[in-house]
């Protein structure tokens, strides 16, 4: 009878579907398969093949029996949604007589926070059982089978139950951080859905205005290659009308030839003795005339038209640059977030400024601004940008003409150019004893010189201008110095010490400290913010070209961070890696990391790592080749872009060796009497070398 009422009720339901969908003229889609009316389409959703969570607007009691009845209310208890009869079951059922069903307006719409809520007084251990209580000790709920289970030796007074009191307080901060919170999430959609905008409206003129500068560089080559087209054919032309000239000389004269031979063979021939010899005489004068002539047109040399690309267009590789840089947020943003209810978490690697900032500051905008490019791509370094003081929405544009001609050419790289005619200044003083060995210098960042006489045991601090301003007197004979930081280092033949020095406010050389070594320093160069050493085991032996035991020891002070033993008989193979370390009497430090070493005939470059116990393999090296004599290397260093230079003091020469590829090398000054130490000022391109027993410094600008 049950079933029968049932089946009734159902047929009864579809009916009143079906008369739904004709009075409203709509038919089931054909290709989803969903009804046209909404009220079908909200039943439809919520039939048993989709999710529960969806729309649970009819009772889930009836969708078991694939029933889709409207709920008329919902169960808290339960969490399900009842429809008029599950309800009025529900009311006389006992054990859930007591529920509370909420109907009409109370209703939900949907069960999901009810669900949320049952899941949080649910044990997470024992699903089946309701959170009781809260231990203390643990920070953790538990429940009735967890304090028996798990939590039997805990102290009772470390377990407590939850406290179910009211407090309205409470509640009035919560919802206003909710309502902070949503606001604060509306208006950060709000800011990235403009910044979204504002990105692609960014893009756009960063393109257009990158294709109004090629269209301008584009006029500029175009006018360029006109005038070159005008300047070579106005040349060509001239030459021309020069040799066609030529050519007719060549031609008369040829004629003017044959005339007087045939006059000379027919004098011969026919003519008297006096005619013999007036036409021999007119025959040698009109030869004679001719030679002239044409050896003063084979002295006119031909021209040979080259063209010299100018330097910018192969180093040309952007018609922009693109960089970030960070701006401030917008008013209402910091006044819309809030640091209330999120708390920013610790992180050591995070700047320090924005660490100290709250978290209305960390969402910082990124903008975008465009340096246009003259010659050669120009790059920003975000580390001299002073702080930021662009507004939102703002774009900045520096717009530069590549061939403007107010601003000064891109030049060459270092190991394309020349260098001009030798400079000397004078360096020594009354009281040095002998003259200068020049053994090291260095180059500071306001351009100031710094020198290491080892001949008349002294440094010497000299002004950009090469002009003497203070000299120190040391105990040793100095053979190396370093810089790191604002410390001067120094290592000297036939001391067992590494000397620090600095230069204090008027300008003077000061001693700050140092310490002892065990072994005999020779070179020193930075590594890092620490110093690498070169030692060898034998006094007073710099200058001998034998092999002898090295150490390579990196410090930090006066402790050891790592050190390097190379024994003079470890190797008998030419062909092994290490074998020529022990020739090592200079050491210089690469911004790569590796370390190049001068052994007498030839410069090694070596890979160093201070976690590791050993040195690595040898990357490259460079010696005599052809007409490239290389012999006693002394002097070592680099410049900005990481060429090496090398001074040869016994094949007085000075050589570059390219950073990129070591095969491009050269010798950059050919003929300099016995070189000891080199320097690079980039900045100013200028190659400065130091001598053996010369009492000036030899200076060389880059062409």
């Amino acid at each position: 009878m049950e079933e029968k009422t049932e089946d009734s009720f159902q047929l009864h339901v579809n009916i009143m579907k079906s008369q739904c969908m004709q009075q409203l003229g709509q038919e089931i889609h054909s290709d989803t398969g969903k009804p046209a009316c909404p009220q079908l389409e909200e039943e439809h959703l919520s039939s048993p093949g989709t999710k529960r969570e969806k729309v649970t607007k009819v009772c889930d009691l009836c969708t078991f029996d694939n029933l889709l009845e409207p709920a008329i209310g919902f169960c808290i208890n339960c969490t399900d949604f009842l429809c008029k009869r599950c309800l009025v079951n529900h009311t006389r059922i006992k054990v859930t007589r007591s529920h509370v069903v909420l109907q009409g307006d109370t209703m939900p719409a949907n069960a999901e926070p009810f669900l949320g809520l049952r899941a949080l007084v649910k044990c997470k251990l024992h699903p089946e059982y309701d959170i009781e209580f809260i231990c203390a000790e643990h920070s953790t709920n538990v429940c009735a089978i967890c304090i028996t289970d798990k939590h039997h030796k805990c102290k009772l007074d470390k377990l407590c139950a939850p406290n179910t009191g009211d407090n309205p307080k409470q509640d009035v901060v919560v919802e206003e951080s909710i309502l902070n919170l949503e606001s604060q999430i509306e208006q950060f959609a709000s800011n990235r859905e403009r910044y979204l905008k504002r990105m692609q409206e960014d893009r756009e003129r960063i393109i257009k205005e990158a294709q109004e500068n090629a269209k301008l560089l584009i006029e500029k080559i175009e006018t360029h290659t006109k005038l070159l087209e005008d300047e070579i054919t106005q040349l060509v032309n001239k030459e021309t009308n020069i040799t066609e000239s030529n050519i007719n000389d060549a031609k008369s004269m040829y004629t003017e030839l044959r005339r007087i031979k045939d006059l000379h063979e027919t004098s011969h021939k026919y003519g008297s003795a006096k005619e013999c010899v007036l036409a021999a005489c007119h025959v040698d004068a009109t030869s004679k005339e001719i030679a002239r002539k044409i050896t003063l047109l084979e002295t006119y040399d031909d021209t040979k038209y080259l063209i010299d690309i100018i330097e910018q267009l192969p180093r040309f590789s952007n018609i922009c640059n693109i960089s970030l840089t960070i701006g401030e947020k917008s008013s209402s943003e910091i006044e819309n977030a809030s640091d209330e209810v999120v708390e920013f978490p610790e992180c050591n690697e995070i700047n320090e400024h924005l660490f100290n900032q709250s978290v209305r500051d960390i969402g910082i905008q990124c903008e975008y601004f465009i340096s246009k490019c003259n010659q050669e791509v120009q790059t920003v370094d975000r580390g001299s940008l002073s702080p930021p003081t662009v507004q939102k929405d703002e774009l900045r544009a520096v717009h530069c003409t590549m061939f403007d001609e107010a601003t000064p050419s891109i030049t060459k790289p270092f190991i394309e150019r020349l260098v001009g005619e030798k400079s000397s200044y004078y360096i020594g003083n009354n009281s040095d004893a002998y003259l200068s060995r020049i053994t090291a210098i260095q180059i500071f960042s306001d351009g100031k010189i710094l020198l290491a006489d080892r001949s008349n045991k002294a440094i010497k601090l000299l002004s950009s201008d090469f002009e003497v301003i203070d000299e120190y007197t040391l105990s040793g004979s100095p053979l190396d110095v370093c810089l790191v930081d604002d410390d001067i280092y120094v290592c000297c033949s036939d001391e067992k010490q590494v000397s620090r020095f600095g230069i204090n406010v008027d300008g003077e050389l000061f001693k700050t400290g140092g310490y002892p070594t065990r072994l005999w320093p020779v070179s020193i160069s930075h590594f890092d913010q620490k110093v690498i050493i070169l030692f060898l085991t034998q006094e007073d032996s710099v200058d001998n070209v034998e092999s002898e035991s090295v150490t390579i020891e990196i410090r930090d002070g006066s402790r050891i961070d790592r050190g390097f033993y190379i024994d003079v008989d470890d190797s008998d193979d030419e062909d092994d890696d290490l074998y020529h370390i022990v020739d090592a009497k200079r050491i210089l430090t690469l911004e790569t990391g590796s370390v190049l070493l001068a052994e007498n005939d030839r410069v090694s470059c070596y890979d160093i790592d201070a976690r590791e116990e050993e040195i690595g393999g040898r990357e490259w090296f460079y010696r005599s080749y052809g007409k490239n004599h290389l012999h006693n290397t002394r002097g070592l260093a680099t410049d900005t872009e990481g060429n090496v230079y090398i001074c040869g003091q016994d094949s007085n020469n000075v050589h570059q060796v390219s950073s990129m590829n070591y095969r491009q090398n050269r010798i950059l000054i050919a003929d300099i009497n016995m070189p000891l130490s080199v320097c690079v000022d980039s900045e100013r391109d200028r190659l400065i070398v130091g001598c053996d027993e010369d009492d000036y410094i030899h200076v060389f600008e880059f062409k």
